[in-house]
């Protein structure tokens, strides 16, 4: 093998496993722990119309990163591991995770294509599958 193609597939392994190189990480962060702020504020929402003013602030921020981050191609283990989370959380099941109903559209068939994909990225990026609620 020519010297360059060595390097050159060492800058790619190296790229691909350096999480500070992928633009999706820290929008994937943000957006994340916006999801989780709209989650726990349509729980918390005493009219339960789902109309504080915080919700809809994070609800827009959480558009405007969304719209970014699905322009952008994953270029490491941990940028694929976000947009599977992201695509889990955004098309995978809709009851609340860990109800009875959750753990039951957890066994639908359309679920199960990306539900493999997140797991086997926790698993190539270490992460615990316990932090990956339904990874397995």
């Amino acid at each position: 093998m020519e010297p360059e193609t060595v390097d050159a597939l060492k800058a790619d392994a190296e790229r691909f496993l350096d999480p500070d190189r992928d633009p999706i990480v820290p929008l994937y962060r943000r957006w994340k722990a916006l999801w989780e702020t709209t989650y726990k504020l349509v729980d918390e929402c005493p009219t339960g119309n789902w109309d504080a003013p915080e919700l809809s602030e994070a609800e827009i921020e959480m558009y405007k990163i969304e719209g970014k981050m699905i322009t952008l191609v994953p270029v490491s283990i941990e940028g694929l591991v976000a947009r599977a989370d992201y695509l889990w959380l955004k098309e995978g099941p809709s009851a609340r995770v860990g109800t009875e109903k959750w753990c039951e559209e957890l066994t639908r068939i359309e679920y199960l294509p990306i539900r493999r994909i997140r797991h086997g990225a926790a698993l190539m990026a270490g992460v615990s599958l316990s932090e990956v609620p339904g990874a397995n």
